[in-house]
């Protein structure tokens, strides 16, 4: 990545099992109970207001555009 992300591990139900915010260039170590993992622009998170232990649900978006 060229630019800073958060990134959200979660577990197989979504619960948010650690987040942390990667600068350019740089890998995470692994997280053993993740599942699945969600990235997004650094400070995403912190307006979405997500905490550890939270539950997400990930939904597919609208095609029509």
């Amino acid at each position: 990545m060229r630019c800073p992300v958060d990134v959200l591990w979660c577990d197989r139900r979504g619960k948010v099992l650690r987040m942390a915010t990667l600068p350019p260039r740089r890998i995470s170590r692994p997280v053993l109970r993740a599942r699945f993992v969600i990235e997004a622009g650094a400070g995403a998170a912190r307006s979405w207001e997500v905490r550890p232990g939270d539950v997400l649900t990930v939904e597919a978006g609208s095609r029509d555009a």
